[in-house]
């Protein structure tokens, strides 16, 4: 499985890169309606050899949550324009799906993927219902790769996403699960790949996140004493009740990376970079437990 990490710096990728040049990310950047600040093309392409894939997002959750802000058709002549410039430096790019909760989403959503392609264009469709008619639709088309969406995957089960996957891959197709993160979650998922932004969100809270071997789970620790309300952090690191996690997190870091806690504590960019580190190296765990169950890709 591919974990397509969403929203990373490109300075963190070029840092972690020059430290483990063995280890290419797979990347997921959202395309940024705000301010008319769209995709720097030439800082991305720089991104290009030194990442394993590249996948542009729409961005359309942005005109989702602030559609008072956003003419919808101005933002997707934004982006087909964008596509246009981008040409050659994103692996992988998904439809301008604006839809997300209307009855008639899956039609609307469909449409723009229609009007991207008469200009030229293949965008990655995209899911935004468990709906049969969605699902045959996809079973029957031309794509390759389908993508569901975050606002479906988060209300299902682990199980249920499998059963819809499931029904892709026994066609040949692949699916892409947007918006999901959990080791808990991914480890038994039969997903081609997923993305995740929360390795960040971790990351702005002070936590570093990686799988303990004692416990054998996902587990945070936090670099910070308290939360921002003043209450104590039960995963603070310095807590003698963390120490065997402590020490484990520690001599994790010592080995994939070189770093001490020292290193991490007082910066949160360090942070940011082990999190994404911890995340790359679980996709080689969920992959090798895919190959497992005898789920087979044609590109992995």
């Amino acid at each position: 499985m591919r974990i397509y990490l969403s929203s990373i710096a490109p300075q963190i990728i070029l840092d972690l890169f020059n430290i483990r040049g063995d280890l290419k990310l797979n990347v997921l950047q959202p395309f940024v309606f705000r301010n008319n600040q769209g995709i720097d093309a030439t800082l991305w392409s720089a991104m290009k050899g030194i990442t394993n894939s590249l996948f542009l997002d729409s961005g359309t959750f942005e005109l989702f949550n602030r559609s008072d802000l956003y003419d919808v058709e101005e933002c997707f002549n934004k982006y087909a324009l964008s596509l246009d410039s981008l040409h050659g430096v994103f692996d992988l790019y998904a439809n301008f799906d604006p839809d997300y909760k209307s009855n008639d989403r899956f039609i609307v959503n469909l449409s723009f993927q229609n009007r991207l392609e008469e200009m030229g264009f293949m965008p990655i469709p995209v899911m935004h219902s468990k709906d049969n008619e969605e699902i045959e639709f996809y079973l029957k088309s031309k794509y390759n790769l389908i993508a569901i969406s975050a606002q479906v995957v988060n209300r299902l089960s682990s199980k249920s996403i499998n059963m819809i996957v499931d029904r892709f891959n026994a066609v040949g197709k692949r699916v892409h699960l947007l918006g999901i993160g959990s080791y808990a979650k991914l480890k038994d998922s039969n997903a081609w790949s997923c993305d995740c932004s929360s390795f960040i969100r971790w990351a702005a809270s002070g936590r570093a996140i990686f799988f303990s071997e004692i416990q054998q789970k996902e587990v945070t620790l936090s670099f910070s004493s308290h939360n921002k309300n003043g209450v104590p952090n039960s995963d603070f690191y310095n807590n003698l009740n963390n120490k065997s996690l402590r020490d484990e997190y520690e001599n994790f870091i010592a080995y994939e990376i070189g770093f001490d806690l020292n290193d991490v504590a007082a910066d949160t960019s360090k942070l940011v970079m082990l999190n994404a580190l911890y995340l790359k190296l679980r996709e080689e765990v969920i992959t090798q437990r895919q190959k497992d169950r005898s789920i087979q890709f044609d590109v992995w």
